[in-house]
């Protein structure tokens, strides 16, 4: 009988093709018993190895590709014979139906590349040589194969050339000889591009085609080049709507940029519609109604296809972006136009009347998440102050339009009358009260009234504002807001730059409790919370009865709010101490401990209310006030006022973040190991960072705080020896110099001394550790 070797090609390829096991997709690979008959004699090799190579490339999952496996090795014997076999060697071994990593049938793979990819960052000539000389494809994206930014991302192989190659000129090759113009599938290679690559700039400002002459565009306007615009645009292939790396379209981007020149010449383009919109829905007109020149406005206004009442992807109108801005000439020019309406409102339900009182107060201007660039007017603190008089008469021309309501209210049924009174805008507030159809009662969707936001003002005007509603007839102190809060709870909430005492006594006149109790407790608490000492102070003067009890956030008490504050300047942080001292003559508990579970209560979140933003109340570690008081307010004052009233600073600190390998499955910490956690990184610790907490730790060894304790995480003094190692020797002569035989015990500096007596490059440490025995524990022997 004829043995296998002497059948027929076709015979032997026909029970290959038998045998084939069916594709997998659980990771395995079926080839591979194939592949041990290929490998029997050269005859089966020279019969069987194409078609292996054949099922390979179209059957075996895109992973399993010997094309990978060469590329990643700098194998190109295997690459070219893949390729004559008709391997696609730009793909990058993803499948057509997995859209990412996650949903790959190999959990073991981190990341996918093109062959490209890897002969660029392994630095593999012959093999890149070849894929150039073959024309791979270099805009295919590879994933999580580098981390640029902190963050993964799907990069090109040009960006691998520009960030991570091994081989010299690498990104010029791609862009001469393949066209590559992209680093990502979002990102033009010339907006990457910095000072050092002028000839890739000139190269890829050169390169032909739709694409490359769309980001060279992109870069000219960018750029304010207006002689390189205009020689790109003449050329043949160019499509001037294609949107650029930010999402915007070029004449967007030449709109925002002032550039008058640039944006005649785009129009001229057959192409580019003025009423095209970019990723976000912006129009040229809205870009010119943020940046406020007329000039462009009116030659965009000029075109046929010109809408002046198109919305972007808030609802935003022209009218919206010009009257947000102050632009009163642009203003009068789109209320020209009959497809313009002042009664659009946006997706919260904001008119161009909300838009026009809001933007009385420069602050409100900034819209550079929306237009990329810096709004035309910039807030400053000086600036903040002022009101601007243009938003004014905007105010007045939306009035004289017909049938204009000036209580009309957005979906929090907020008027223009509440944020009137939010800033503090005396002049507005009474241009609004002599329209018959505001309602100086009228309540929000929480039941908060124009005086309520008046109260909350943080501007000089916010007390002439309340003093002004007090004078209206209909205006009753008494009134409440959903969660019971009283015009006192305002008040209370806000750092008000001249004194609250007047309108505290016109409150309590009205017959306003000082102690009335809300969903957030009284007003007292809510300044206290809030960190308005002064408020908190002055309502104590009142006879705010501080012991009402509250449940705060998280098991916050009264004390751990008032020292969470690192108050930086001198009086506040005056103020600060008077009031733990207040609370402490009053009986505040002081060593109660906050418990804020930080792993299990990940969807909590704050209150979020439009007028009184209750703050995130978690920490990354519950304590005792004492404890926040040293780490977080650093206030020695505070903490010597806490511990002559018996706060005790040798309690352990509870851990509750996501902690350093040596912190790993222990919760509890030291007092003083916590308090150098949250006061400096220990590898970028200084003298003048140890400076700063150096009373606070002097303190705290003078009353007692242990050196030892450490549990299973390192104790205080650990700590310090572990800086010493580096190099920093200064908090381990601090701790040793101050402390005495009650803050650490001897058998704990003796392990430490006999764990480095075994490091002589650690003598210095021993030295300073044995000095501090022979000193403190005489008797003693290490």
């Amino acid at each position: 009988m004829a043995s296998i070797q002497h059948l027929p090609v076709e015979l032997i390829c026909s029970i290959a093709e038998f045998c084939r096991p069916a594709a997998r997709s659980d990771g395995q690979r079926p080839m591979v018993y194939l592949a041990c008959w290929v490998r029997t004699s050269r005859h089966f090799h020279d019969i069987l190895n194409p078609l292996l190579y054949k099922w390979n490339f179209t059957i075996d999952h895109p992973l399993d590709s010997a094309v990978f496996w060469a590329a990643s090795k700098g194998r190109l014997h295997t690459i070219k014979r893949a390729y004559e076999y008709g391997a696609d060697l730009s793909e990058n071994g993803s499948a057509l139906h997995e859209p990412s990593l996650s949903t790959t049938p190999y959990p073991y793979i981190f990341h996918i590349a093109t062959p490209l990819h890897y002969a660029i960052k392994h630095g593999y000539r012959d093999i890149f040589d070849f894929l150039i000389q073959v024309r791979v494809d270099p805009h295919v994206e590879a994933q999580d194969f580098c981390f640029c930014d902190e963050e993964p991302d799907a990069q090109y192989a040009l960006h691998t050339a520009l960030e991570h190659s091994k081989i010299e000129g690498a990104a010029e090759m791609l862009i001469r000889h393949l066209g590559a113009y992209m680093t990502s599938a979002e990102t033009y290679a010339l907006d990457d591009l910095g000072p050092g690559h002028d000839d890739l700039i000139i190269l890829l400002v050169e390169l032909p085609g739709p694409g490359p002459s769309a980001a060279a565009l992109h870069y000219a306007i960018n750029m304010g080049n207006t002689t390189l615009a205009a020689r790109v645009l003449a050329r043949p292939n160019l499509n001037a709507s294609i949107l650029g790396s930010d999402g915007q379209l070029a004449l967007v981007r030449a709109v925002v940029l002032d550039d008058l020149p640039t944006t005649k010449l785009l129009l001229e383009r057959p192409e580019v519609n003025v009423g095209m919109s970019d990723s976000i829905g912006l129009t040229a007109l809205h870009c010119v109604a943020y940046t406020g020149s007329l000039p462009i406005a009116k030659l965009l206004l000029q075109c046929p296809k010109a809408d002046a009442a198109a919305l972007d992807e808030d609802r935003i109108s022209a009218l919206h972006c010009a009257t947000q801005c102050g632009h009163l000439d642009i203003v009068k020019l789109l209320l020209q136009r009959p497809e313009v309406s002042v009664f659009s409102s946006d997706r919260f339900g904001m008119t161009p009347l909300h838009y026009a009182v809001r933007s009385r107060r420069p602050y409100t201007r900034a819209f550079t998440r929306r237009i990329k660039i810096t709004a035309t007017i910039t807030a400053t603190k000086s600036s903040e102050l002022e009101l601007q008089e243009e938003s004014f008469e905007i105010i007045k021309l939306i009035f004289n339009r017909p049938n204009v309501s000036a209580a009309t209210s957005t979906l929090y049924a907020e008027s223009p009358l509440h944020t009137a009174c939010r800033h503090g805008d005396l002049k507005v507030v009474k241009l609004l009260l002599e329209r018959p159809e505001v309602d100086v009662r009228n309540a929000n969707a929480k039941g908060q009234m124009p005086i309520h936001f008046a109260a909350l003002s943080r501007f000089d005007g916010g007390s002439d504002v309340v003093q002004f509603l007090l004078k209206q007839p209909s205006v009753r102190l008494t009134d409440v807001d959903s969660d019971n809060r009283t015009v006192l709870h305002f008040l209370s909430a806000t750092g008000h730059r001249c004194s609250i005492k007047p309108l505290i006594e016109a409150a309590l006149q009205a017959g306003i409790g000082i102690d009335d109790y809300s969903t957030y407790g009284t007003a007292f608490h809510q300044a206290v919370e809030r960190c308005q000492f002064e408020n908190a102070l002055t309502l104590l003067s009142y006879g705010a009865n501080p012991m009402i009890p509250h449940q705060f956030s998280f098991n916050n008490s009264l004390l751990h709010l008032c020292v969470r504050l690192n108050a930086s300047k001198k009086d506040k942080k005056n103020l600060q101490t008077k009031l733990v001292a207040e609370l402490i003559s009053r009986g505040v508990e002081i060593d109660t401990y906050t418990d804020c579970h930080f792993g299990t209560d990940e969807d909590w979140e704050p209150d979020n209310d439009d007028a009184i933003r209750n703050p995130d109340l978690r920490t990354v570690s519950d304590a005792t006030p004492l404890f926040f008081a040293a780490a977080t307010a650093n206030n020695v004052d505070a903490m010597t006022l806490l511990l002559d009233a018996g706060a005790d600073p040798t309690v352990s600190v509870y851990i509750r973040e996501e902690v350093e390998e040596d912190l790993t499955g222990s919760s509890r910490q030291a007092f003083l190991a916590a308090l150098f956690r949250h006061a400096w990184v220990p590898e970028d610790l200084t003298k003048e960072g140890l400076l700063e907490y150096k009373e606070a730790i002097v303190l705290l060894l003078r009353h007692g705080a242990r050196l030892d304790h450490g549990g299973r995480t390192k104790s205080p003094l650990e700590e310090a020896c572990r800086l010493a190692e580096h190099g920093f020797c200064d908090l381990l002569i601090l701790l040793l110099g101050v402390s005495s035989a009650k803050n650490v015990k001897f058998r704990h500096v003796q392990n430490i001394i006999l764990e480095y007596s075994s490091w002589p490059e650690h003598e210095n440490i021993v030295h300073l550790l044995r000095d501090f025995v022979g000193q403190e524990f005489k008797e003693k022997k290490v």
